[in-house]
């Protein structure tokens, strides 16, 4: 497999038959022998082989799995591989599979997660891709594949309740590292590493979000409480957060700003439903979100869907100000620009689509 991983590097055009392979759509289950390839590259050829051997369950080297696959005992004291269904693929995606390498084993990388998803939380523990913020490809890269990865749905669990640490890692990988997303938010200087490291955060706590509907529903309650400390200690702290807020406020118009008001808002929600007591202990004024003309704001691209995160926001709040006074001409209250937002500022289909 070593050898294999080496090969899918080389970008050299070949006629499949001159390397041996004589129907290339056998390496897909269900490919059409009609869609024979006459030619293509050494490495979509090795890609195409892991992809078919790996990411098709029931074929090849994948098995089939139900729902989210719980660790048994000992797994998580050692590698788990030899605990897992597909403990085999996890070998090859930690030892010959470099996802950072290249788009199409970046591409692969997910496909694999996505038929395994038992998969994610180990492969997050032995992953050796970097996350230091910086203005680099790399990072850029990087980051894009993490938002992959984390933006795979979360299998539902079966009758016993999963392990918190399995569950934690689907959330927010600890690879990605609490200090590395600190230092991303500080970067005043480079909005696009601010505004990636904002996507990372937003994606966990909106997949918290729907991890806790389940486990709530389940009436697992204590694995809930558990997950939520967990992650609570994985995310950048309430500081952070108020530092980018304080600093898009006082950007200039534009598109830029936009972007970033819109994804911090969706941390900033994100905070208030999971951790409101540490937005309570900072005291931090949530009258503050509110805009002083949120119709002229609106005027700005996205920024109706960043009123509507505003007001999620607020909805969420027990110790929201509602009658204290407006920094707002609009009216005279917190509750009074809150349903002026609300009526004359988000579109109603915005608001019939949340």
């Amino acid at each position: 497999m070593g050898h294999l991983a080496k090969a899918a590097r080389n970008v050299e055009v070949v006629v499949p038959q001159s390397v041996g392979v004589n129907v290339p759509m056998h390496f897909v289950p269900g490919g059409s022998l009609g869609e024979t390839i006459t030619s293509d590259s050494v490495a979509e050829l090795i890609v195409r082989f892991f992809r078919g051997m790996m990411t098709h369950p029931g074929y090849g080297i994948c098995y089939r799995q139900h729902g989210l696959y719980t660790v048994r005992s000992g797994a998580e004291t050692g590698d788990g591989m030899d605990e897992l269904n597909n403990g085999l693929i996890l070998r090859v995606l930690v030892s010959c599979i470099q996802p950072e390498s290249a788009r199409r084993m970046s591409e692969l990388t997910v496909d694999i997660l996505r038929a395994s998803p038992e998969l994610v939380a180990p492969f997050w523990r032995s992953t050796r891709c970097s996350f230091e913020p910086g203005v680099t490809l790399r990072y850029l890269g990087a980051t894009a594949f993490a938002l992959r990865v984390m933006g795979l749905e979360v299998p539902a669990a079966g009758a016993a309740a999963p392990k918190l640490g399995t569950l934690v890692e689907h959330v927010m990988p600890l690879a990605i590292g609490r200090a590395g997303l600190g230092r991303g938010l500080q970067m005043r200087s480079a909005a696009l590493v601010r505004y990636r490291t904002l996507q990372i955060v937003a994606l966990a706590l909106d997949k918290l979000t729907q991890v806790r509907a389940e486990l709530q529903g389940r009436g697992w309650r204590v694995l809930d409480s558990e997950l939520v400390a967990a992650v609570r200690q994985r995310v950048p702290e309430w500081q952070l957060v108020g530092l980018v807020l304080h600093d898009v406020s006082a950007l200039p118009s534009g598109s830029q700003r936009a972007m970033l008001a819109n994804v911090v808002q969706r941390v900033v929600r994100g905070y208030q439903q999971h951790f409101a007591e540490v937005v309570l202990e900072s005291r931090f004024e949530l009258g503050r979100l509110l805009p002083e003309d949120p119709v002229k704001m609106a005027a700005e691209p996205v920024a109706a869907h960043t009123l509507l995160h505003v007001l999620e926001t607020l909805g969420a709040a027990r110790n929201m100000r509602w009658t204290a006074a407006a920094r707002s001409e609009c009216a005279t209250t917190n509750v009074g620009i809150v349903m002026y937002t609300y009526l004359y500022a988000v579109p109603p289909e915005v608001r019939h689509a949340a």
